[in-house]
């Protein structure tokens, strides 16, 4: 083992002692970037492996190694979410090397809060430059100095391991470039990439939309250009006359560009001229840096070409223009020598075909599991064809229903709570309602169409007796350990809506990726309530479909299930 001694000595740094084969993991990641040629790694790491450890050791000794004598600058380490970016942090919240950092609408400015009347300010608004003009130094010093977000951003080029979400990364990289260049760039939940990218890069423009934007602006701006009226007014003549079309919706795009940047340089202007008035200030403050984001997302669809949808909603008199994947625009955001994609689900030939990864530079690793596979059961129950035409017939959902129901009688005798995951909220609705209606002796937690998950989730947890809940929003992110729940049903193939162009064009032309993008959601919500070596769960599959992607080639986790095929509940 190569880098054995290393990797010892960055476990040591950073204050963790290696477990089970992780020393092994690391050297090998470090061998293929380092000797082996690699500018990207694909590490399918299964829950209990310790990734965020594994990779934050191997960017270590990657920098170690390479630059021995420079602090900063070893690793961008990346998450999906805040929340996830949060947790990640917390694993190394005692040591210094790992920093922090969000968009500043997370951070509160304590200069221009007053809680006391209502008034809540974030550091988007910030008047730093209002004080200075102002010779507020008092107010600067003790507010502007300990500002949290200024700190953070004054030390994000400084620290060694820079923690963030995707969409500050995409931000800094696509339009502001302020992030020094790193050794490696680790990209956790790897899965996801496509999609959070793809929402941050939509654009979306509509009669409602443009109406908003018409008063938003001649409330605040007092615009002496009346371009942006014009176009805002033809734009939205044309949407509810349906002229809008595959044809020529570029010309309408390039339109609001334009007018976007005219709003974002005037917005700009006038917040500069008016820094004697913080309300004035921050308001156009405002108008400028959304107009100025609104901008340059559809300056980067005419730049960059990217492969996309356009989608006309004649209803709703809307238009969104949708990247397909992230595709050639991966170029743009590469700001590190290495790539470590990693997640507990991550595909080979997923990132491979939707970054356009070159594969020769590209290594696929996949780590052992951690849990027995004995504690992570499938039962795929008597399962049966669901579809949009079956579960409009009785029998079908009488059939479905049944089983739910025979699963849940189970195990409330067991005195056990579960989950049951369903791919809508229509059947969430559909399964609850009938189950309801039986005695099924557990209580039942349904998650309605508007309710946040993280609110009906903690009622969920904080009931003490065997209780089940049902929603859609269950296959990824949550965490159920333990007595939490010993069982779960998926319900049907959690299959993305075809009534999005997006997904139809994927299942058109990459119909692999579209199989993949539904199989990697299965094994999520299947690994749910299996967090540890100790945790046991049984997870029932009632969708032939889930058995079909099961069965397919493309499925290299099936080995961390063990699996039994059942027409009886036993």
């Amino acid at each position: 083992m190569k880098y054995f001694f290393q990797t010892l000595e960055a476990y040591g740094k950073l204050g963790f002692k290696p477990r089970d084969n992780q020393v092994e993991y690391v050297s090998e990641i470090v061998t293929a970037f380092l000797d082996e040629g690699y500018q990207n790694l694909i590490l399918n790491a299964p829950t209990g492996t310790g990734k965020s450890i594994i990779a934050a050791v191997a960017a270590e000794v990657i920098k170690k190694i390479r630059d021995p004598y420079t602090d900063p600058c070893a690793s961008f380490i990346l998450m999906g979410t805040n929340v996830l970016a949060k947790q990640y942090a917390d694993t190394f919240d005692k040591h210094e090397d790992f920093t922090l950092i969000k968009g500043a609408n997370n951070y509160k400015c304590t200069a221009l809060t007053d809680e006391a009347s209502g008034v809540i300010e974030n550091a988007e608004s910030c008047a730093i430059q209002l004080f200075k003009e102002n010779n507020m130094d008092d107010v600067i010093r003790e507010h502007c100095w300990n500002c949290k977000y200024r700190l953070e951003r004054e030390r994000k080029n400084l620290a060694r391991q820079l923690i963030t979400n995707y969409s500050y990364f995409f931000v800094d990289r696509m339009y502001a470039d302020t992030l020094e260049k790193r050794d490696i760039t680790i990209w956790d939940e790897a899965h996801t990439l496509n999609d959070v990218f793809t929402e941050h890069n939509a654009i979306y423009f509509s009669v409602k939309r443009l109406k908003a934007i018409n008063e938003e602006i001649s409330e605040s701006l007092d615009l002496t250009d009346p371009t942006p009226f014009n176009t805002f007014k033809k734009i939205s003549a044309d949407l509810k006359a349906k002229k809008v079309n595959d044809g020529n919706y570029i010309q309408y795009a390039t339109a609001l560009q334009q007018a976007y940047s005219t709003i974002s340089k005037q917005a700009k202007a006038k917040a500069d001229s008016a820094i004697k008035s913080f309300s004035k200030y921050k308001k156009l403050s405002k108008l400028y840096k959304k107009y100025q984001g609104l901008s340059c997302k559809i300056d980067d669809l005419l730049l960059y070409k990217y492969e996309h949808v356009f989608e006309f909603d004649e209803k709703e008199e809307s238009v969104s223009i949708k990247p397909i994947f992230v595709g050639t625009m991966f170029e743009k955001l590469v700001h590190s020598e290495f790539n470590l994609f990693m997640s507990a689900t991550v595909s080979e030939r997923f990132l491979l075909e939707t970054l356009l990864l070159d594969p020769a530079k590209t290594k696929f690793v996949k780590l052992p599991a951690t849990f027995p596979t004995e504690n992570k059961k499938i039962v795929f129950l008597s399962p049966i064809n669901l579809n949009y035409k079956s579960l409009q017939e009785d029998s079908t959902k009488k059939q479905l229903n049944a089983s739910v129901e025979k699963i849940i009688l189970k195990h409330a005798g067991l005195k056990e709570s579960g989950i049951i995951l369903t791919p809508s909220f229509v059947l969430t609705e559909s399964i609850a309602s009938a189950i309801s209606k039986h005695d099924s002796k557990i209580k039942i937690f349904e998650h309605v169409k508007g309710e946040k998950l993280e609110v009906i989730l903690s009622k969920f947890k904080a009931y003490n007796k065997p209780a089940v809940l049902i929603s859609p929003s269950l296959f990824e992110g949550i965490d159920l350990p333990g007595a939490m729940s010993r069982f779960q049903i998926l319900v049907k193939a959690p299959f993305p809506s075809l009534a999005e162009k997006r997904m139809k064009f994927i299942l058109e032309k990459h119909p692999e990726i579209y199989n993949l993008t539904v199989l990697m959601r299965i094994i999520q919500g299947a690994g749910r309530s299996v967090r540890s070596k100790d945790d046991w769960c049984i997870t029932y599959a009632l969708d032939q479909s889930i058995v079909r992607l099961w069965n397919s080639p493309q499925n290299v986790w099936k080995d961390e299930f063990s699996v039994n095929f059942s027409q009886f509940l036993m």
